[in-house]
């Protein structure tokens, strides 16, 4: 009976109406459900082939495996972050906001409390008017005034820090014309002889900024207020300066000079960085003119002149003469407030306060010591004191002598640390972003100043161990942070305890010990007595965490591209600027940090959120944590390096050249009413239509 139903059914013999098996219609279902489940849910991506061993260092068109989608979310919405030829591209953490944030943004007023840094103008809010029609405006006349309240600052940093970057990208040189007038209108001279090779050079690397070379004429344009003479004079001096070392290029080869015994046999760093040097040379080493450059063997610079003695030197370069006073004394002593003009809040004793509620709008103006007095209390370089005997010696009298890094006052030459020193392409594995801790990681030596009872006594009040207190804060006592109210983009002050603050944002500690101190006075006890030292992480520990800290050691920070290169949030303090920190984005690539760290709590709330997992911006985060990695990528490659160092030494060679004043060493474009050899100059407008006339006319019989 049932074996001859005719129902809608499936059989009892497990059959459906059709014939075709039940196991089988399910599992056309099932493969059903997963096809519209891919469908919609998977994203759109371009195939690309993941670059070989040997192309993977510094490829032109290759995007790192951390700027893919491997985020660990769906990209449904995600602007996308590699273009067709595979470089990463830059993506707004601006758009990341919520609609009431960037209402905010567009009207908030950043005032300026001291140099780079800033804090909200808090006014009056008008929250635009949506029509019937779905628009909005945000004319102020038309609409009530609402109760004051305090926006929060990063907002307008983060608006002011995506318009800084994209406008100066969109205004880079596409020609070497171009080039000379920027070059001309900034400077007020000729580029340097070679200069149509650099630009051929970097033409042919895809140099995403071929304008933003300001840090080698800043250091080198006191050096012009000194005749060629002059100069000579004090190269010679500088290759007697013990620990460094010169490279003698002649006739498109270069020769390593040693200075001492000490940079040549025992100074374990000496040979690799010189050797780096020469290896960076390599492309460019046969289009270069003659010159000596003498480089230090220490991470920290020694040239700090007087502020007056430099104020007159820069003058008198800008208007292309020379000083007749070349008897300075050199002191073996770094005068910080020497360096300073005497109306300089340092030189005026004023006394800066720590805030919670401003924050770094220019990085490289917030590193002045003469602005910003508290450095000179809180950073080892100022702390340790520094004398003959130093390492390396400090000169106050003008020296070239070409350095990884210096001060804002320091007049040494900057140079790009390379090798070890520099970019280095050993990320390691870097999970997906929501698998990270959304703590702030840190781990470092006790670097940045001697421990001793003499020249370093005040290394409590160090920056490493500044933070590690900082980050480690026991107690129950209350500080304020300014906190993000939900997505609404007010903010408010919130007292939470040290306690509650450092367990739920840091995870930062000194480690491996004590370090750069003195056993014999008992300063190294003291050490272990005041820190509990964590042990010492591998570099790759940093990958577990969304938000990474960097800071300065003895001198600036050489981890500081490996951290970009991750897929992190770099939190960075420092007072070194380095040769690319006039176009490194704040608050677009990285964020920066003051140097007390009292902007810290305040920065790691709008990101992370309060203590109870409220007010968050994980997506900007995110979005800041790409642009850092795809601005290593396309601006700290070693092309970009030997960029930098090939326009350098152009700029070095004309200034220590005999025929610098003659205009030999300058370089002229081409005349276009000059005929170029191979071509042929074209006749006035009337002669050419008489002679085309002639070669058409008839044969007139005589």
């Amino acid at each position: 009976m049932f074996r001859n139903a005719s129902s809608a059914g499936a059989s009892p013999s497990g059959r459906a109406t059709f014939g075709i098996p039940k196991r089988y219609l399910n599992l056309l279902a099932l493969l059903s459900i997963i096809i519209l489940i891919s469908l919609f849910s998977t994203p759109k991506t371009r195939s690309l082939v993941s670059p070989s061993t040997e192309s993977r260092i510094h490829p032109v068109n290759w995007f790192p495996d951390s700027i893919s989608n491997n985020f660990g979310f769906s990209l449904g919405d995600s602007p996308e972050e590699w273009d067709e030829f595979g470089r990463c591209l830059f993506i707004s953490p601006f758009d990341a906001l919520s609609k009431h944030e960037k209402q905010r943004a567009e009207q908030v007023e950043l005032e300026q409390v001291s140099d780079g840094i800033v804090r909200a103008k808090q006014a009056v809010f008008h929250p635009p008017l949506t029509h019937s029609d779905g628009n909005s405006t945000s004319s102020a006349k038309s609409m009530k005034p609402v109760s004051e309240s305090l926006t929060n600052p990063i907002l307008g940093l983060l608006r002011d820090g995506e318009r800084k970057w994209k406008d100066m990208v969109a205004k880079q040189s596409k020609s070497l014309e171009e080039a000379v007038e920027e070059y001309k209108t900034r400077w007020n001279r000729n580029p340097p002889l070679g200069f149509d090779q650099w630009w051929q050079f970097i033409s042919d690397r895809s140099v995403l900024l071929p304008d933003e070379y300001d840090a080698i004429l800043n250091a080198l344009l006191p050096f012009y207020a000194f005749s060629p003479a002059e100069l000579a004079k004090r190269n010679a001096e500088a290759e007697k300066v013990v620990e460094t070392f010169t490279l003698i290029v002649q006739n498109g080869k270069v020769v390593l000079q040693w200075n001492d015994d000490y940079s040549r046999d025992k100074w374990w760093s000496s040979r690799p960085r010189a050797d780096a040097q020469v290896n960076l040379m390599e492309p460019f080493l046969g289009m270069l003119n003659d010159f000596r450059a003498t480089f230090t063997i220490h991470d920290q610079p020694s040239i700090l002149p007087d502020h007056d003695r430099m104020k007159d030197l820069t003058t008198l370069a800008k208007k292309k003469q020379v000083t007749n006073k070349v008897d300075e004394k050199d002191k073996a002593e770094m005068n910080w407030l020497a360096a300073c003009a005497k109306d300089s809040p340092a030189v005026k004793g004023h006394v800066e306060e720590a805030a919670t509620d401003t924050f770094v709008s220019s990085h490289a103006s917030a590193m002045d010591f003469c602005q910003h007095p508290s450095i000179l209390k809180n950073h080892g370089i100022a702390l340790e004191i520094k004398g003959p005997e130093s390492q390396p010696k400090p000169h106050t009298r003008l020296l070239p002598i070409f350095v990884p890094s210096r001060t804002a006052l320091h007049a040494d030459i900057p140079i790009t640390p390379v090798g070890k020193d520099g970019r280095r392409d050993d990320v390691g594995d870097d999970p997906v972003w929501k698998a990270k801790s959304g703590k702030l990681y840190w781990r470092g030596l006790a670097t940045g100043i001697m421990h001793n009872k003499k020249g370093g006594a005040k290394w409590l009040d160090s920056h490493r161990e500044r933070l590690h207190k900082f980050a480690n804060d026991v107690s129950f006592e209350r500080k304020p942070v300014l906190m993000p109210i939900g997505t609404s983009g007010q903010a408010e002050i919130q007292n939470i305890s040290g306690s509650t603050l450092g367990e739920y944002y840091m995870d930062v500690a000194m480690s491996g010990g004590p370090w750069q101190c003195d056993w014999g006075d008992g300063t190294c006890d003291e050490m272990k007595e005041n820190f509990n030292f964590a042990p010492q992480d591998n570099p790759e520990r940093s990958n577990a965490f969304k938000f990474v800290f960097d800071t300065d050691g003895n001198s600036w920070s050489s981890r500081f591209p490996r951290l970009m290169a991750a897929r992190n949030v770099v939190l960075k303090a420092t007072i070194f600027p380095e040769w690319n920190t006039h176009h490194l984005p704040e608050w677009y690539a990285y964020v920066p940090t003051k140097m007390d760290y009292s902007d810290l709590w305040s920065i790691l709330a709008f990101f992370r959120g309060s203590p109870k997992g409220k007010g968050g911006h994980d997506e900007v985060a995110r979005r800041i944590a790409s642009n850092g990695q795809c601005w290593v990528e396309r601006t700290w490659r070693r092309e970009d390096m030997q960029a930098y160092m090939f326009r350098m030494y152009l700029e070095y060679a004309r200034l220590m050249s005999p025929d610098r004043d003659s205009g030999k060493m300058d370089f002229i474009l081409p005349s276009r009413d000059k005929p170029v050899p191979g071509e042929t100059k074209p006749l006035p407008l009337e002669n050419a239509a008489d002679k085309l006339a002639e070669a058409e006319a008839l044969p007139i019989p005589a």
